[in-house]
């Protein structure tokens, strides 16, 4: 099975995340809503896969700068979630190298096809 962490500011659409990917048979170890309960979160429980936020309201980091520390820390695969679908974020998250990209609102469908991509890119990117 696969363990995802889920991070996003918005507690509805983490509710929403975390039943739709269980829905698809993944569990998920925790829903965090800002960088400093993501780290947290990553020290105690490993997940396979990490969904996250481009924009943390609150949070002086945004996902971007998170996803680019989670990898320097834990080499772990990145989807990013995010309404914002410009050209500008567009470019600063593919910058980051995340492994797939999803917008809100999201349907079932397209998060198991991110989650199999993201996974699937990762083990070619490690040789597995």
């Amino acid at each position: 099975m696969i363990n995802l962490l889920i991070i996003e500011d918005e507690p509805v659409i983490a509710k929403d995340l975390a039943y739709s990917a269980e829905d698809l048979g993944y569990a998920v170890t925790g829903i965090c809503h800002n960088h400093q309960q993501a780290l947290a979160a990553l020290q105690s429980a490993r997940p396979d896969l990490v969904l996250c936020d481009i924009r943390l309201e609150g949070d002086d980091w945004d996902g971007i700068r998170l996803a680019q520390e989670i990898r320097r820390l834990y080499d772990l695969p990145i989807i990013f979630l995010t309404a914002l679908s410009d050209p500008a974020t567009i470019n600063r998250a593919a910058a980051a190298g995340p492994d797939a990209y999803l917008t809100k609102p999201f349907e079932e469908r397209t998060l198991y096809a991110a989650i199999e991509l993201a996974i699937s890119k990762f083990a070619l990117r490690r040789g597995e």
